[in-house]
């Protein structure tokens, strides 16, 4: 089964942004007119919220709706370099128009990289 849609990784993700964010479940269910039982359902994997909820939360944390719904990757934090942690630190931290900033910036540069390695086509 994909992890997509998967209420296991949607709770431990919901769980572990919280987290990073100080957040309780009190607080989340206050501002933005959650029922505590149907968020408590989601925290511990027993149902999956509608789009529009997972979509509300967020907005809420400024993440992708992906950072939520999707596994997380497998690489430890620590391994990655220096720069590399502090702009993932930055990433997080930054609203989602900025987030959607960079991807296209990301996307826009590999392009580059590619149409520079056909060049170097024979």
């Amino acid at each position: 089964m994909s992890d997509l849609g998967n209420k296991e990784v949607f709770s431990s993700n919901l769980k572990r942004i919280m987290e990073e964010k100080g957040e309780t479940a009190k607080d989340i269910c206050l501002k933005l007119g959650f029922t505590p039982s149907a968020f408590s359902q989601w925290t511990n994997g027993v149902t999956y919220p509608r789009i529009d909820k997972i979509e509300m939360l967020a907005k809420h944390f400024h993440i992708n709706k992906s950072d939520l719904i999707e596994k997380p990757s497998n690489i430890p934090f620590d391994s990655l370099s220096e720069s590399e942690q502090i702009f993932i630190e930055h990433y997080r931290k930054s609203d989602i128009e900025t987030k959607e900033m960079i991807k296209r910036l990301l996307a826009y540069n590999t392009l580059l990289n590619e149409a520079h390695d056909q060049e170097k086509l024979p």
